[in-house]
């Protein structure tokens, strides 16, 4: 009995010696955190903007188009390529064309590039490519079948370029530049939209 004892206390001494097993350390009682998995970012689909059409008519057939439009006003610019002026106005008639609903107003451009020196076919490539650069996709784009010389005549001016803005009534309100307003400025076109826009029976 007194040897079982004996045998005992021995053991529970070498517990207190050594202790009843390691204390892990830091880092081996911390949990092993699974590897973090990358993060998928998808990017967004890229904006492509609406495609740029581009019409060839003739003056009848741009006329029947415009009366079409009728309820809402109208912005026609005639420009063409080889206009500095011209392009240098151009993105405020893109910029009018964003600014209010399709139902409320129809901006017209109409390109004056056919000069009777070359077939449609080669003029236009040059014409889709200007329109395509300024996006121009909530504007009727025209290239005339009809000759500059003649559609000078037809349209009764003289030189780009030219902007006409039409009532809801499909009257032809104002020609820029006028003899009134020999310096043409887009902002007088703008102005007079909004004002026809904000009162349909102005003349």
């Amino acid at each position: 009995m007194q040897q079982h004892r004996n045998m005992l206390a021995s053991i529970c001494l070498g517990c207190l010696l050594v202790g009843c097993g390691a204390n892990p350390t830091k880092s081996e009682a911390k949990l092993e955190q699974p590897a973090s998995k990358p993060t998928s970012i998808t990017a967004p689909a890229s904006h492509q903007p609406a495609a740029v059409k581009l019409e060839t008519l003739s003056h009848e057939q741009l006329q029947a188009r415009l009366a079409a439009a009728r309820g809402r006003v109208v912005v026609l610019d005639c420009w063409a390529t080889f206009c500095a002026p011209c392009l240098k106005e151009f993105p405020r008639l893109v910029e009018l064309s964003r600014k209010y609903p399709a139902d409320k107003l129809q901006c017209v451009s109409l390109s004056f590039d056919n000069q009777g020196l070359d077939s449609l076919d080669k003029i236009a490539p040059s014409v889709q490519a200007f329109l395509d650069q300024r996006q121009a996709a909530n504007v009727l784009n025209v290239l005339s079948t009809d000759e500059d010389s003649l559609l000078y005549e037809k349209l009764g001016f003289a030189a780009i370029p030219t902007v006409f803005v039409y009532d809801q009534q499909g009257t032809l309100v104002k020609k820029f530049p006028s003899p009134e307003s020999p310096k043409f400025e887009y902002g007088q076109v703008e102005r007079l939209v909004a004002e026809l826009l904000a009162n349909p029976v102005l003349k």
